[in-house]
């Protein structure tokens, strides 16, 4: 319990997942834009935690991380978390959001989210309930709708 302040859940998630830290305060975090050197270990990031029942579109990411529209999350040079954020009809659009397991629920998804332009735009798989809980739980994000594309159902986002 005085491990991880009081708190059961996170006590929990960690017996559930060995390899999950547990830090005191904030991560130490360097946040940085993309350039075109990233590509190859932007790509082999998202292949990690793609599976086919939640696939992250890789089809503009190498123009999206040679034009700085990706913003990494590094702890000691460790890519540790991405988002990719671009310009589509005259609006922001996010399009990937991904934490690696070791560093989830520790504030690097919404320190990511903090630093795009806004408003922004995005869409979640229905079936990607963790996903969809935490885009509901954060103050100004409202869910505009649902739709349907090529990959699944979505519920669509915005972030003011």
């Amino acid at each position: 319990w005085g491990e991880c302040g009081g708190d059961k859940n996170l006590l929990a998630y960690k017996e559930a997942y060995p390899s999950f830290r547990i830090y005191y305060g904030e991560l130490k975090l360097q946040f940085r834009r993309s350039n075109a050197n990233d590509i190859e270990n932007i790509i082999n990031f998202m292949n990690t935690y793609s599976t086919s029942e939640i696939p992250f579109p890789t089809e503009y990411m190498p123009s999206s991380i040679e034009d700085g529209n990706v913003t990494l999350a590094l702890d000691s040079n460790k890519l540790v978390g991405i988002v990719e954020c671009r310009c589509k009809d005259d609006k922001y659009l996010m399009t990937n959001l991904i934490v690696d397991s070791e560093y989830r629920c520790q504030g690097v998804a919404k320190r990511l989210l903090e630093r795009l332009p806004k408003p922004f735009y995005f869409n979640c798989y229905k079936i990607n309930e963790k996903a969809n809980k935490f885009y509901r739980g954060l103050k100004n994000v409202k869910c505009t709708g649902e739709s349907t594309n090529s990959t699944g159902e979505s519920w669509d986002y915005i972030f003011e």
